[in-house]
């Protein structure tokens, strides 16, 4: 009986050992590709043995059988919770390619470390081929990736030592995926405390809800499974450990409390430099406890002599030593890495984030087309309305979360790169899972509370669109003896509202350009250095605005005249110094006066020119010292007249000028 008590209690971990290594090489070798549900199969096994060694490691109650306890004492939720992550498992073992974009930055950090132990990265930039750019980024996910790496290049040694070839040089695929599948597992963990948080203060049902809307309707589980050799997978996991244990030592801040508290917080900074704005967590808890004891002295509740300032220390001071303490120690790694970099340290730095010499970038953070955080996931949209509700459940928890996510906004609304270039939505903010998942919880919460509230929204929007369908029958664009397919119901709302998470800055928008919302969202698609307008072509009409007629052609050749003494286009353009390039020709007729054009490009002129009979081109140089919004270019004409007017034609348009070309192109680019 002992023997078999012995043999269960050590078999379940034994076999876990056993499928987690299967379950590695898989991964590494990318085993299964083709036979996902084979893969499936082995992380199910390896699910059944958790649950099974988990229960088997409680003592179940002496009235009951062990088949009773075992069911009984089921954790429905983990299981659920277990499963999501799994099905995340096998889809990072499906998407994951190797290691791209700013990730190869990071790559080669974790190979010198490892393979070579120091951080000079010049062989690995010359074998490796990248930009070379690997000193902006701060040495924390390759102190985290190490292990990884190393368990790699170990477990392909013992393969080549039973007979297999494998290149153990550190870069090949294998150590690629043994990296990403760190950041998987890290990221995990994050999750994990992320669920039993949101589940600490709202019911199951709502806590799952608002945690599978955050980790699959966001940028989370694209950064833990398909980029996962970028940084924000690694920044989610040291954020949250963060956060979670300060939240752990408010009640008690003991020494040892504190210090790790500073390991962790270096940690998220030797991730990503801007983590470091989580610091203010504790110290907004430091500002409220030294009001607090301020208050109490000046009540009388604390003597003013004597032992008055052992308060203020013990409660206030102290942690901060101590939290300092651990955060100097855990940067230490900072030293030899910068005395690494050709450039030192700060310049590293100054390189990851360039501060815009001119704008502010707020709007387009949160509603641009490119990358802007509301307008690629909705999701993070309703869990912004609803963290200030979580602030009633906790306060101080909830006012820290809300300032460190403000001061991100703020930081990446300054620089230059607020788009965060190419990649899935806006990842800088996937640190932020916590609080956004909180706050949809929150708001669910709130919604099922109140079930007139979504009722209401909901059939608010179902009598716009109606209004709207109605709308474009009345002016003819669509035939009511048609059928109603979901396409033309789309685009009648579209073309009015735009995206409804682009609000309230498609609104601001229209409002400004005296144009529809919905080319808040096609302007803000790409941005040009250099943009070629046939004017006239089937879709030159997202960049014109007022002031022109319908498309016409001669032959090939396709133009639009200017009608009345004013027309405007709206395109979007890098910064830079740029030049305009109109092709255009005056309305012509006996005894016409000669036609000027004004061009004024963000209501500032740029330059006037005559327009002389025939098609000829025209260059306006002017500058872009901010891309903060598409720029307006106004065309101002002398005269319109329309061909009737001038007994020429039976045509009542007030004619200016023929435009067949716009060109912007950056100088020295002019053609």
């Amino acid at each position: 009986m002992a023997a078999t008590t012995r043999l269960l209690e050590f078999a379940p971990p034994a076999v876990l050992a056993v499928l987690g290594l299967v379950a590695f090489d898989s991964v590494v070798r990318v085993r299964f590709t083709d036979a996902p549900w084979l893969m499936a199969g082995w992380c199910l096994a390896v699910l059944a043995v958790l649950v099974l060694a988990g229960r088997l490691a409680q003592r179940p109650s002496a009235r009951t059988s062990r088949t009773t306890a075992l069911w009984r004492r089921l954790d429905i939720e983990a299981l659920v919770v277990a499963a999501l992550l799994l099905v995340l498992f096998i889809a990072f073992h499906l998407s994951f390619q190797r290691a791209a974009s700013d990730g190869r930055e990071l790559f080669i950090q974790v190979r010198s470390l490892v393979m070579d132990g120091d951080f000079d990265f010049s062989n690995e930039n010359a074998q490796f081929g990248v930009r070379g750019t690997a000193g902006m980024y701060p040495p924390g996910s390759a102190i985290l990736w190490a292990p990884f790496h190393l368990a790699c290049h170990v477990w392909l040694g013992v393969l080549n030592v039973a007979g297999a070839e494998y290149v153990r040089d550190g870069y090949t695929n294998p150590y690629q995926r043994a990296v990403g599948l760190g950041t998987f597992l890290y990221g995990s963990f994050a999750l994990v405390l992320i669920y039993r948080w949101v589940r600490k203060h709202y019911s199951a049902m709502v806590s799952l809800l608002a945690w599978v809307a955050v980790v699959f309707g966001t940028f989370v589980a694209w950064y833990l499974a398909v980029e996962s050799s970028m940084a924000h997978g690694l920044s989610l996991f040291a954020v949250t450990s963060f956060v979670a244990c300060w939240h752990w030592s408010r009640d008690r801040r003991t020494p040892r409390r504190q210090v790790l508290l500073g390991l962790l917080g270096a940690l998220m900074i030797l991730v990503r430099w801007e983590n470091a704005l989580f610091l203010l967590l504790p110290a907004l808890e430091a500002a409220v406890d030294l009001v607090a004891v301020t208050r109490r002295r000046s009540t009388g509740v604390l003597p003013l002599g004597g032992p008055a300032g052992r308060p203020l220390y013990a409660s206030v001071l102290r942690p901060l030593v101590y939290l300092g303490a651990g955060l100097v120690i855990g940067l230490l790694p900072l030293v030899p890495f910068w005395s690494a970099l050709p450039e030192g340290g700060l310049a590293s730095v100054s390189r990851y984030h360039q501060v815009a010499s001119r704008g502010f970038y707020l709007p387009e953070v949160l509603f641009s087309p490119d990358h802007g955080l509301f307008s690629w996931t909705p999701v993070v949209y309703l869990a912004a309305l609803g963290l200030p509700l979580f602030v009633r459940k906790d306060r101080l928890l909830g006012w820290g979360l809300l300032v460190a996510c403000a001061s991100l906004l703020v930081l990446n609304a300054l620089v230059t790169g607020w788009d965060g270039g190419s990649g899935f939505g806006a990842r800088r903010f996937t640190v932020c899972a916590l609080p956004f998942a909180l706050g949809l919880a929150a708001l669910v919460d709130a919604a099922r509370r109140r079930p007139l509230i979504p009722v209401g929204v909901i059939l608010g929007a179902l009598l716009a669109v109606n209004v709207f369908v109605m709308a474009d029958m009345r002016a003819g664009k669509m035939n009511p003896g048609l059928g109603l397919t979901w396409d033309r119901v789309f685009e009648a709302t579209y073309s009015r509202v735009g995206n409804p998470f682009s609000f309230p800055a498609n609104l601001l928008f229209s409002l400004r350009y005296d144009a529809p919302p919905r080319l808040f969202d096609q302007l803000g698609i790409l941005k040009y250095s250099n943009l070629s307008i046939d004017v006239g072509s089937p879709d030159d009409d997202r960049f014109l605005l007022e002031g022109w007629s319908d498309r016409e052609n001669e032959g090939e050749r396709t133009f639009r005249w200017a009608v009345t003494t004013r027309s405007r286009v709206i395109v979007p353009l890098r910064l830079g110094d740029k030049v305009l390039r109109a092709r255009l020709a005056p309305f012509v007729f006996p005894g016409a006066p000669p036609q000027f054009v004004a061009v004024w490009i963000n209501r500032r002129e740029v330059g006037h020119v005559e327009v002389l009979p025939g098609m000829h081109d025209y260059d306006f140089p002017f500058s872009l010292p901010t891309g903060r919004d598409p720029i307006e270019v106004e065309f101002r004409y002398t005269w319109a007249r329309s061909p009737r007017e001038v007994g020429v034609s039976e045509d009542t348009r007030p004619l200016a000028v023929q435009f067949d070309h716009l060109r912007f192109t950056s100088s020295g680019r002019r053609r």
